[in-house]
């Protein structure tokens, strides 16, 4: 059942079912933000507490890393491994052909950290937005420094996104201001929203944005807090 608010309420209490906050999947979820946000903070806490955030059990999982880094030791891959046995290390954008992920509707889950100029100019990740992900049930995540970067494939891959988390930068709130502009007026609601966030809590502070179409919480789109053991935040335009 749809999520109700009254718009005249600055703050106010609405109860909300877990399986409402939930990632419906197959889906798309894309983090932005500058180097050292905490953008791969945020991508090993999915995956950490994936059972709790998305709606489904995923028979395989990946996690996919520049070709550039392949060499070295990795210890963000130890850490995912302790809480993830069963995840899959992949250098470079993952060929979904050759990882057989279209043989059959398997859930399975593609991470892929600092790889945004390989992904937007890659017409197998294009192919994977456009269609794979709903006929093969593969869910996509990916982490980029910036949303609005030009590429080859960019503009098609971004309409396809169903989730959107972006990190607070206070020196470039152009990106910021941006995609305010988009979901909802006025284009300062994410700015203000952020400043909330800033100036209460320590931590990184970033924002999730539900375009799921047929999300039960269509007035409540936009969020934060949302890990096991958080209390979720959700803001709404005046």
């Amino acid at each position: 059942m749809a999520v109700r608010i009254d718009p005249q309420a600055i703050i106010q209490t609405v109860d909300i079912s877990q399986d409402d906050l939930k990632f419906k999947t197959p889906c798309s979820l894309c983090i932005s933000g500058s180097s050292m946000s905490g953008k791969t903070e945020f991508m090993i806490k999915l995956i950490t507490h994936r059972k709790e955030l998305f709606d489904t059990e995923f028979d395989e999982i990946f996690y996919c890393t520049p070709e550039t880094t392949s060499f070295r030791y990795s210890p963000v891959f130890e850490r995912l491994q302790e809480v993830c046995p069963n995840i899959q290390l992949i250098n470079g954008v993952p060929d979904i052909q050759k990882l057989n992920l279209t043989l059959d509707t398997r859930p399975k889950i593609l991470f892929c950290d600092d790889l945004q100029e390989e992904l937007l100019q890659s017409e197998t990740m294009l192919t994977l937005m456009t269609g794979h992900i709903h006929h093969f049930q593969i869910s996509l995540c990916f982490s980029l420094q910036n949303f609005y970067s030009h590429s080859r494939f960019g503009r098609t891959i971004f309409r396809q996104i169903k989730y959107r988390v972006i990190f607070y930068n206070r020196l470039d709130m152009t990106e910021i201001r941006g995609i305010s502009s988009q979901i909802c007026q006025p284009p300062k609601f994410l700015i203000e929203s952020f400043e909330f966030l800033f100036s209460t809590f320590d931590d990184p502070a970033y924002i999730l944005i539900d375009g799921f179409s047929q999300s039960p919480l269509r007035q409540l789109f936009v969020r934060t807090h949302i890990f096991p053991g958080e209390n979720p935040i959700f803001f709404f335009p005046k």
